[in-house]
């Protein structure tokens, strides 16, 4: 039985928690202060993207992105010479171009745990022809340099049968024990799953998949399988389900992210007709799709099992929303009002909402903004959050259909200063901004990427290491902006 709670309505139609469906305790509604602002701006000018569809910081680097563009190029943006550049970018082969695309192209990116070291990266596409397509997972390694480029040697780790052009989510990243997990949908067509897929633990599609990309090849005969399977994975001993299966019964669960104190899986699943979707994804789980739309049965339309289905942490019904974008946690300092909140957004409804989670579940739902076309979030450094839109709200200064990254700001996201942690020892006397500011002379500066910065010269926003000169002892990594 649905229990709907209180109280964020958009005309009639209520927010519903479906979870084994408890009620909650309802904290104070968080505050709906928050602004946007393009993220890559220098004064008035900012750079634009075509069908962009992530951001993610290098690893060790304060202020160097990646920015993935669908069509099948990695770009590289830097602040260097007192603005941001494009500085390099890699073409990745896919299908389609960047019109027409639809759901397919280039979806996924991850750097390895030790990309610094190894160089590795991680791809997500859709490639082939029109009447044969594939989901490919590859493995590139970066050069010296450490920045992709199109000639880097690229390994398939996973080639598998694409049977129609949409449903392919296809988000990447690393849990805290160093495997990837890559989210997938249940291969499409506009119907609901006509093959259930999803609830087939023999088929990969309509799954979270867990790989271990540092292991020897478990399957050395078949060339569309190469890696390892981790021994915690659920099924890996079970009869009729493939080993990579971390959970099943998913739609197409466009961007997933990491509870940053669980470590579990929180994503946006895209719904058939009604309902859309967020979802914690623990090891073993079954989602319900096809069986369950949200909070209701799909297929069969009445009478659908509940019992070993994982509900919803939160379902939202049409129209309120209609292609739902999975969303990230915000870790501020304690006191911050937004401190746990999940982030996430609609693509269709253009709607930015922030809630709560307990016992999970996502209660206190918030409208806090609105951004055309949203299709990503993604956190900085520092711990801001990132938003991506392929096509530009009005009032952001540029009126041609091209996409762009914006930073959510707001006095109730205070950030964590600890949140971009130092990799060496402290400075034994504190140092703070207002000393540098008041005696720059008698300081270094080192950005995370050893550049020796002048305070008086240029521009500078991101982490930095900073050490009093006439002191024999390390440099303290402070948040900095000039």
């Amino acid at each position: 039985m649905l229990q709907v709670f209180r109280g964020v309505f958009f005309g009639a139609l209520p927010l519903v928690l479906s979870g084994a469906f408890a009620p909650a305790t309802w904290a104070a509604p968080l505050p709906a202060t928050v602004t946007l602002r393009n993220y890559f701006q220098t004064g008035t000018d900012s750079l634009t993207f075509t069908r962009p569809v992530l951001v993610k910081p290098y690893p060790a680097e304060d202020s160097a992105f990646i920015v993935l563009q669908q069509a099948g190029q990695v770009l590289t943006v830097r602040w260097t010479g007192g603005q941001w550049r494009r500085t390099d970018s890699a073409v990745v082969t896919v299908m389609g171009g960047s019109s027409g695309i639809d759901e397919q192209g280039l979806l996924g990116f991850a750097f390895h745990p030790n990309f610094v070291q190894n160089g590795k990266y991680y791809v997500y596409f859709v490639g082939g022809t029109s009447t044969v397509r594939y989901d490919v997972l590859a493995e590139r390694i970066a050069g010296s340099s450490k920045r992709p480029a199109t000639a880097d040697p690229q390994r398939t780790l996973l080639r598998l049968r694409d049977p129609y052009d949409n449903h392919n989510a296809g988000t990447l990243g690393f849990d805290a024990e160093g495997h990837l997990l890559l989210g997938i949908g249940d291969g499409g067509t506009t119907q609901g799953d006509p093959q259930n897929r999803a609830q087939n633990k023999d088929s990969l599609h309509g799954k979270f998949l867990r790989f271990d990309v540092n292991g020897a090849d478990a399957f050395p005969d078949d060339t569309t399988r190469n890696y390892a399977i981790p021994s915690t994975n659920p099924f890996k001993d079970s009869t009729g389900a493939k080993p990579e299966i971390w959970a099943y019964g998913a739609r197409n669960p466009w961007k997933w992210a990491l509870h940053p104190v669980t470590g579990e899986i929180w994503a946006g699943d895209v719904g058939q007709d009604n309902w859309e979707e967020i979802t914690r994804v623990p090891k073993g789980a079954n989602l319900g799709w096809r069986l369950r739309e949200g909070p209701v049965c799909f297929n069969p339309s009445t009478g659908c099992p509940s019992e070993g289905i994982l509900p919803p942490a939160l379902s939202i019904p049409s129209p309120s929303t209609s292609s739902i974008t999975g969303g990230v946690f915000f870790t501020g300092t304690p006191s911050s009002a937004y401190n746990g909140a999940y982030i996430f957004g609609d693509y269709g409804t253009h709607r930015i909402w922030a809630a709560r989670v307990q016992d999970g579940n996502l209660i206190d739902t918030t409208v806090i903004g609105s951004l055309s076309k949203v299709v990503s979030f993604d956190r900085d450094r520092r711990g801001r959050i990132l938003a991506t839109s392929i096509s530009p709200n009005t009032g952001f200064g540029i009126s041609s259909n091209v996409g762009r990254v914006v930073v959510l700001e707001s006095p109730d996201m205070q950030l964590d200063p600890t949140s971009v942690r130092p990799s060496r020892r402290p400075a034994l006397r504190a140092i703070t901004s207002a000393d540098l500011m008041r005696h720059p002379e008698q300081y270094t500066v080192k950005s995370l990427d050893g550049r020796t910065l002048n305070v008086r010269q240029g521009a500078f926003h991101g982490m930095a290491w900073v050490r009093k000169k006439d002191v024999s002892e390390t440099a303290q990594l402070l948040p900095l902006e000039w």
